[in-house]
């Protein structure tokens, strides 16, 4: 799975996190919590990059209206993007279809329906 992929299934399951039922409830925490490392992981390459690309006055980078100021956008971007598409080795918990509550909407199904186990048992 690539980080911008995972990146999105953790939206996902961010998003259904407060539906309720003890088997959806573990299904949901225990992916967060798989997901978590890597997310961070992501997120401190991707300060790495800030670090590298933004622009610095004194010593410290540029932030205007909360964003950091880049000296070379495209640089950026093309390194962003790379590191978006690098695959992550990593095993997720599945739940089977019946398990999923009722209350659950099609948005938030296509969010994580890679996880869901639809095969008869």
């Amino acid at each position: 799975m690539k980080k911008k992929e995972l990146i999105a299934l953790s939206k996902a399951l961010i998003s259904v996190k407060d539906i309720t039922g003890k088997k959806f409830g573990y299904f949901v925490a225990r992916n967060i919590n798989l997901i978590n490392p890597e997310i961070e992981k992501a997120e401190s390459d991707r300060q790495a990059l800030l670090q590298s690309y933004g622009k610095k006055e004194d010593g410290k980078l540029v932030i205007e209206n909360e964003n950091v100021i880049l000296e070379d956008q495209e640089g950026f971007n093309q390194e962003y993007e790379k590191l978006m598409e690098e695959e992550v080795e990593i095993k997720l918990f599945n739940i089977s279809l019946k398990e999923v509550p009722e209350l659950i909407t099609a948005g938030q199904l296509s969010g994580i329906y890679l996880l869901i186990n639809d095969t008869p048992e």
